[in-house]
Formats: structure tokens, C-alpha cells, sequence
């Protein structure tokens, strides 16, 4: 099947921020939340009228598309999460392997791998040298540093490097008696063929609402994702492209590629039948308010949610899907620290493909 996918190709480092406090570690990925909440406000800040017809529970734009979360990209090399369902064995003959532990420390399949466990080929054996999971080169600057000190080292091996970097925060400003406290803040810097990528599909033909989300997905390479915006950090250039992905005909299940916030009617249908086990775990998505109406409401934090994470596998008919829903997460609280009218999205509308586990079917 044929899906249309954005490459963004960084030309500067990129921090995604994990929202736990004391944690300046940076994510590895885009969430999906995380990707459309930032198209949103790029449309917003390019003067489109797309929050023009929201309410406090729906909005049309955001339901004019669908994203996956952004993953990593190498070359023509297109990754994958981990199934939470397991993998196959990895093929190595070392006597100090240790399969599960290897097996464990995986958080990205190749497509061509990916391609074979979705259709139910769970028997298959992964080549030592295709596992390709090390994604981090540990904290070196640059990746023109790291190859010149190793020049044996494959490129294509590491997709991105950490560097860690010494900042500052400053307290807001209705805590001005706490003093500035340094910290190490973590930047990634990826391969020169190397990026993230993310599906997209549209639910809405009209080609003016395509050409907005087009530009706003411009506009957010020109300005950045992620933290550490006005510094330089996390500016892009996307690249449109189609992606060829061989998914089973039958399934028994759906395999995440996104966040996925389901209704009470969804929770019921994936847990009700004992038969077919789901397999998942939850992230907690908070965090801090942008808001162009009011600056002060940069001191606000969002109410939180938990959603499944990518990778999830839940059961599900052969015709049916998840859809999720749209989270509307602004605070209840007084303007003293500055307030906020409109909603705080978090999209929770599910990215899945069909998946075949036959050993688990009832």
C-alpha cells in the first residue's frame, strides 16, 4: 500500500523536551500530539483562520488530517517502532550474548523487518548486522568529529548524537526569589542523511485545507520544533514523499504509529474480548502552555493525560480501526499567573496499520 510521508531533514540540533521535571534528556522522537499541536500554531501564526470554527471539543482543522508520531530516517532506510507484542531472535553465535537483553535494549525495526513481523512472519531470525538499533553515538558534537576520531566506524550505524550542553534556567517570573540554577541540557545532532519522518493522510480532499497544512509544515522548518527555538534549534527542511508498505491482507490486530487517547467505547472493545490480548503501555502528556494571547500563560502548565504509546498492538477486526479522540487540556485558574480562553489541544486520534499475530488469535 502507498502512504504519503513528510521527511524532515534537520539542519540544526534538536531538543524535544521529556516534560519531567529534572529530566533534560531529549526524546529521540516527534509524538504525534507533540507534531500536530506545532502544525496548529504555525497555521495560527501564518494568519490562517483554522481556530476560527473550534470549540471546546472539536476542531476542524485537526480533524482535517491524521499524523504517526516522526520517526527516524536513514538514506532510503525507513524505521519502525518496536512491536510491543515482542520480535524474533537475533542471530549471534558470541557466547556472551544475551538475547533478551539485546532484544530489549531494540526501540526501532527496520521497514523491511517491520514489514515481515506486521504479516504475522514472527519465526524469522534477525541478522546481527541488520539489527540496527543504536541510534546514539554517545556525547560527541558533531558526526563530522565522531567519524574523522573513528574512521573504521559505518556511518549508516548512528542515525543521530547527543551533546550535552550547559544552560541556565531562569526562574519565572512570579518566582523571582529563586535563584538561576545551572543545568546540562541534551541536543541531537543527526547524520547528514539521516532525519525523522511521519505519515500523514488526509481525511479532508479540499485542496486549500492541503495547502495549508503544506505551508505551516514550511513555516515550522523555518522556526523550529521543540525547545530552544529562539536559539537555532530544530529547524528542518521537509520533503514530501510516498512510502511503498506491504501490510497483510488479514489481520487480527492494529499496530500504533501514534499516540492514541481512545474513548470509553474503544477501551471496551480491546479489553473486553479475553481471547485476544493487547499489548501496550501508557505515557503521561502534559506540559507547558504557548499561547499567543497571553505571555504570561507560558507559566501555565496543561492538565495532563495518558495515552498508549507507538508500537501498541490491540485487537481488531480485519474492517475496523481506532479513531481516539481530542483533548482539550487548558487549566482551570485565575489570572494572576495569566490565563487562557481558548482550548489546549492534545490530539489523541489514533495512526494505525493493520497487524497479524497468529499466535494470538482466538
Amino acid at each position: 500500500m502507498l502512504y504519503e510521508v513528510v521527511k524532515l531533514r534537520f539542519n540544526s540540533p534538536l531538543f524535544i523536551a521529556r516534560g519531567k521535571p529534572g529530566d533534560e534528556s531529549s526524546e529521540e522522537i516527534i509524538h504525534s500530539d507533540t507534531l500536530k499541536a506545532a502544525i496548529f500554531s504555525a497555521a495560527v501564526e501564518a494568519g490562517f483562520s483554522v481556530d476560527k470554527e473550534q470549540t471546546e471539543n472539536h476542531c476542524p482543522f485537526l480533524d482535517a488530517f491524521d499524523v504517526s508520531s516522526a520517526f527516524p530516517f536513514i538514506g532510503e532506510e525507513y524505521f519502525f517502532p518496536k512491536p510491543q507484542i515482542g520480535l524474533p531472535d537475533i542471530a549471534d553465535d558470541t557466547p556472551s550474548f544475551n538475547q533478551h537483553k539485546e532484544k530489549k535494549e531494540i526501540r526501532y525495526i527496520g521497514k523491511s523487518y517491520f514489514e515481515k513481523i506486521i504479516q504475522g512472519n514472527q519465526h524469522q531470525t534477525i541478522a546481527k548486522n541488520h539489527r540496527l538499533f543504536q541510534v546514539s553515538a554517545g556525547n560527541t558534537p558533531t558526526f563530522t568529529k565522531y567519524i574523522s576520531e573513528h574512521p573504521d566506524a559505518l556511518r549508516c550505524q548512528f542515525l543521530m548524537l547527543e551533546e550535552q550542553t550547559m544552560r541556565v534556567s531562569v526562574p519565572r517570573w512570579y518566582d523571582s526569589n529563586t535563584d538561576a540554577t545551572p543545568f546540562y541540557a541534551e541536543r541531537l545532532h543527526f547524520h547528514p542523511e539521516a532525519g525523522l519522518y511521519f505519515f500523514i493522510s488526509f481525511r479532508n480532499t479540499d485542496t486549500e485545507t492541503r495547502s495549508i497544512i503544506r505551508q505551516s509544515i514550511e513555516l515550522l522548518g523555518d522556526s523550529g520544533m521543540g525547545a530552544d527555538r529562539s536559539s537555532g534549534n530544530g529547524t528542518f527542511i521537509p520533503e514530501w514523499s510516498q512510502l511503498e508498505l506491504e501490510t497483510p491482507q488479514q489481520s487480527s490486530h492494529r499496530i500504533m504509529l501514534s499516540l492514541y487517547c481512545p474513548t470509553e467505547e474503544e477501551v471496551v472493545q480491546f479489553v473486553s474480548n479475553n481471547a485476544i490480548s493487547p499489548a501496550y503501555s501508557l505515557i503521561k502528556r502534559g506540559g507547558w502552555i504557548a499561547s499567543a494571547e497571553d505571555e504570561r500563560a507560558g507559566s501555565l502548565r496543561k492538565r495532563s493525560v495518558y495515552m498508549i504509546e507507538e508500537g501498541a498492538v490491540l485487537p481488531c477486526e480485519n474492517d475496523g480501526t481506532y479513531r481516539g479522540r481530542l483533548c482539550n487540556l487548558r487549566p482551570s485558574i485565575g489570572t494572576e499567573v495569566g490565563s487562557v480562553t481558548h482550548p489546549v489541544w492534545r490530539d489523541g486520534r489514533a495512526f494505525s496499520l493493520p497487524f497479524h499475530s497468529p499466535n494470538i488469535q482466538p
